[in-house]
């Protein structure tokens, strides 16, 4: 059981490092395909911008409750 949660969190870590990488690069999509023109652009930059915070919050949080 103890070797269980050991895995859980060990593992913990690099998925939310990966899930904030992959927050940062959709972001970068959005502003690589921006078009001025389209009303809906902006929606998508604060949801992709939100999806990076949150992500990078998760991530800063277990890097802080591991020590």
């Amino acid at each position: 059981m103890i070797c269980g949660l050991f895995e859980i969190e060990h593992n913990r870590l690099p998925a939310l490092a990966q899930e904030y990488e992959l927050a940062k690069e959709h972001k970068r999509e959005v502003l690589r395909h921006s078009d001025a023109r389209n009303p809906d652009h902006q929606r998508r930059f604060s949801d992709a911008q939100e999806r990076e915070e949150a992500a990078r919050e998760r991530y800063v949080a277990a890097l802080v409750s591991r020590e």
